[in-house]
Formats: C-alpha cells, structure tokens, sequence
C-alpha cells in the first residue's frame, strides 16, 4: 500500500521562524497518480510571542491577503488550537510518507517555530521534508510556476 504524502502551505506575516502564521493548509496525494486526498485549511488569529514583519505585512496588504476579510476572520483560531486542529486531522488521515512545501526553507522552519513554541515535536521527521519548488525547477528548468492569489 502506497502512503500518502502532503503538500503544506502556510500564510505568515515574516519571513523568519517565530514570524504570526495566519493560515495553514495542507493536503495529502498519492505520489504515484498525483490524485488528491484529504486536505484542511485553518485560519488562525495572529498573537503574541509570534512578530509581525512591517514589509511582509505590507506585501499581504498590497496583495489583499492580509487582513482576513470578516467572514474568514470570525473562522479564525488560536495558535494553539490550530495546532490541535491539525494534530486531530493528521491522525484521521494516518501515516504521511513525505511531506513537501513550496520552499521548504520557508514553510517547515517557520512552522516548526510554531510547534516549538507550544512545547510540541513537528509531526514530520527531518527526512521526509522536500522542497516541491527545487523538484518543478529541476524537471522543468526555465519555466515559470503559473501565478495565482496568494492563499494557502
């Protein structure tokens, strides 16, 4: 039986781990077929220890991803129980062979300052974290990813 592996997003407002995460997305794939699997978005309210960095605040501004509108503002959560959320979803899905971000430098270390600063271990282990953006630029050297909203 073929393991899923997962695609990870996070919305942040910095650059650098400790940075307020306001979105997290995931969804998991067969890695053979490609065919999409379960996947889960969580909104999550800015709070403090987590900074806010005044030029990627302004590029989500400027982008209009950030400030959530009303409607995905009042389905926003704590960090904590955005954690939770996706400890339960995990475990729904069960084990995850490989967990990839587009940009693994950026995603996994900003989100494990997330974890970290609960005292939680990252449900990935640092042998199956992958960068999708090296593995497209690499079997696709010169083409340009097709751009999109900005939403994880």
């Amino acid at each position: 039986m073929i393991r899923p592996h997962l695609m990870v997003d996070i919305e942040a407002l910095g650059l650098v781990p400790g940075s307020a995460i306001f979105q997290i997305a995931a969804q998991t794939f067969n890695p053979v077929t490609g065919e999409p699997g379960e996947a889960i978005d969580i909104l999550i309210k800015p709070a403090a220890p987590f900074t806010i960095d005044s030029s990627t605040l302004d590029w989500h501004l400027d982008g209009g991803t950030y400030p959530l509108t009303a409607e995905r503002r009042a389905l926003a959560v704590a960090p904590l129980l955005a954690l939770y959320r996706l400890r339960h979803w995990l475990k729904a899905v069960g084990p995850v062979d490989t967990w990839w971000a587009w940009g693994a430098t950026y995603d996994f270390p900003i989100l494990a300052a997330l974890y970290a600063a609960f005292g939680e271990e990252t449900p990935w282990r640092y042998w199956q974290a992958r960068c999708a953006r090296t593995v497209f630029n690499t079997l696709l050297p010169g083409v340009k990813a097709t751009p999109k909203p900005h939403d994880a």
